[in-house]
């Protein structure tokens, strides 16, 4: 039964390079945000982990032989994906998959191909699927046939309004992460929090949550923690030294712009958001966010 380990949390928390680190071990393969693949595979200059643009990318170019149609973009599937992709319609979704009314069989039957195609092109035991948000996460947890295990990656709101206020573009310089502002973060943080932590927590053996400021800290001991909870060999070949990683590429289709980095890299704790955040806007995060952030041990 191919296993599917899903990152869950808010953007700009360090998933693409944990999910990076992950992938560089065998029978484990990384391939971003699969939510996503549909909205951007055919978006000019839109890049591949591996460096090449998608639609030029002998891995999709693979997946896609190995399932005729199933990367396919229609203007339903683009709707569906939209609809799911609201963390403010979980309660919704979630009661609609119970029901078996959500209207998405569709989109789970395309997603459950792509998987299976994945598999065959790479001969891969585990999937990584970075897609964070968790709509899909509540899909892909319906599919009786796929093991699904989810970690919840968290990280400090202040650090992540800090990040989203810093403008990414990849080394092509035709893509960027955008911007926003400190208070949306706030509330789409606290927003996909509570809903992973409703609608998509199930049980200790499938369920979780890890930090992105232990991860920083403790970059191997989380990598073998995860490895070990999805039933994999610890020891990721990516560790050049305790906390310095060298990273083969991936296929990822969507992420920080730090994937297309092919050279050691320290993998440290980023806490610039100390300096980095204003008073009033790390005020203002402080407040949408509590008691949540408490909660997590962000004080």
């Amino acid at each position: 039964m191919t296993s599917i380990l899903y990152i869950a949390g808010a953007g700009r928390s360090g998933s693409t390079l944990l999910a990076s680190v992950l992938g560089q071990s065998q029978g484990v393969v990384d391939v971003g945000e699969v939510w996503k693949v549909w909205r951007v595979i055919g978006e000019p200059g839109r890049r591949c982990g591996c460096g090449s643009e998608l639609v030029d990318c002998r891995f999709w170019g693979a997946v896609a032989d190995a399932a005729p149609g199933v990367l396919d973009p229609d203007p339903v599937m683009l709707a569906t994906i939209a609809r799911i992709g609201r963390a403010r319609g979980s309660a919704k979704l979630w009661t609609q998959l119970r029901m078996g009314r959500a209207g998405i069989d569709a989109y789970a039957d395309r997603l459950a191909r792509l998987y299976a195609a994945i598999v065959d092109v790479t001969g891969a035991r585990v999937i990584v699927d970075s897609s964070k948000m968790p709509g899909p996460a509540m899909v892909v947890e319906s599919m009786s046939d796929l093991d699904v295990r989810v970690v919840h990656l968290t990280r400090d709101p202040r650090a992540v309004a800090a990040s989203w206020g810093s403008r990414k573009v990849d080394p092509s310089g035709t893509h960027h992460l955008e911007t926003r502002d400190p208070g949306a973060v706030a509330r789409a943080w606290m927003t996909r929090a509570l809903a992973t932590e409703t609608f998509v927590r199930r049980g200790a053996d499938t369920y979780l949550r890890e930090s992105y400021e232990r991860f920083a800290v403790e970059p191997e001991a989380v990598v073998d923690q995860l490895l070990s909870f999805l039933g994999e060999p610890t020891g990721s070949p990516a560790f050049v030294a305790p906390s310095t990683v060298l990273l083969e590429a991936t296929h990822s289709t969507g992420g920080n712009p730090g994937r297309f980095e092919r050279r050691e890299r320290v993998i440290a704790l980023d806490d610039r958001w100390r300096t980095e955040l204003s008073q009033d806007a790390r005020r203002k995060v402080e407040r949408i966010t509590t008691p949540l952030r408490q909660w997590y041990g962000y004080r």
